[in-house]
């Protein structure tokens, strides 16, 4: 038992600099804190979950999910990726506005 208190105070303190750090953290497509992570990991019985990351053009982690992967299934793989395309989309959405922002300033002034 004390080995496992270890790694779940470990995987906290990884997670709280991911979220220092400004990465979004994900469980299942939802957001959630270090401690959330941790309690899912605490509570889960014979489910695993699977890290994904997703990183900028830089190499720098933006989003980090955790996927039970024994809860997975084809419908709910297809929401997550739904859900992942409107975020990127928004995303995207909101840095053609701040660019086109910059660029009308730049032209009145």
């Amino acid at each position: 038992m004390r080995k496992k208190k270890i790694s779940y105070q470990n995987l906290y303190t990884e997670l709280e600099g991911f979220e220092r750090n400004g990465v979004c953290i994900l469980i299942d497509g939802s957001h959630a804190s270090p401690l959330q992570v941790v309690r899912a990991h605490m509570v889960r019985e014979e489910g695993a979950y699977m890290r994904d990351y997703e990183v900028d053009k830089n190499g720098h982690i933006e989003t980090l999910s955790f996927i039970n992967i024994n809860h997975t299934g084809k419908k709910k793989k297809k929401f997550i990726s739904l859900f992942s395309v409107l975020i990127h989309l928004s995303e995207y959405m909101i840095t053609c506005y701040k660019v086109h922002h910059k660029f009308t300033q730049k032209i009145k002034s």
